[in-house]
């Protein structure tokens, strides 16, 4: 599971079917599998109402890099 975010700074959460198969091909533990999904929410949450450090912070860093 991953958490893409576009150029328009819209996130969306990829590979949710990779992720649930994972679980049971791997035997990921359930604390594990909560927390996971729990901080995606969250990290989700977080671009998508514009938090920092993924805002103003993310946007210097990607300027930084572009100009490398």
């Amino acid at each position: 599971m991953r958490l893409f975010v576009d150029r328009d700074r819209l996130p969306a959460i990829e590979d949710e079917d990779e992720f649930a198969e994972h679980q049971l091909r791997y035997g990921y533990p359930e604390d594990i599998i909560k927390q996971a999904e729990s901080e995606t929410k969250r990290i989700f949450e977080a671009v998508l109402t514009h938090q920092e450090p993924f805002f103003n912070v993310a946007e210097g860093w990607l300027r930084k890099a572009l100009d490398a």
